[in-house]
């Protein structure tokens, strides 16, 4: 059963929520652990990055290929 996740974006401010395919227990007890000092992907390692960033900072997929072409922008302009 999936797990559903609502996360603020530190890049965009923008609240989204998202389902995760992990159980609700499982999404708790990796919660505790990482908030203990657990580094995520090892807190989670069943998810994916995307999903771990997602947990972590609220951040999508999008939003990083949003930033990356902003900045690849700027840098040859």
């Amino acid at each position: 059963m999936p797990t559903k996740v609502t996360r603020t974006s530190m890049i965009s401010g923008v609240t989204r929520t998202r389902e995760i395919d992990i159980d609700p227990q499982a999404y708790e007890d990796g919660m505790i652990l990482w908030r203990s000092g657990l580094l995520i992907q090892d807190a989670f390692p069943e998810l994916s990055r995307s999903d771990c960033e997602f947990i972590k900072t609220g951040i999508t997929d999008g939003e990083w290929d949003e930033v990356m072409e902003e900045d690849d922008w700027e840098e040859h302009a």
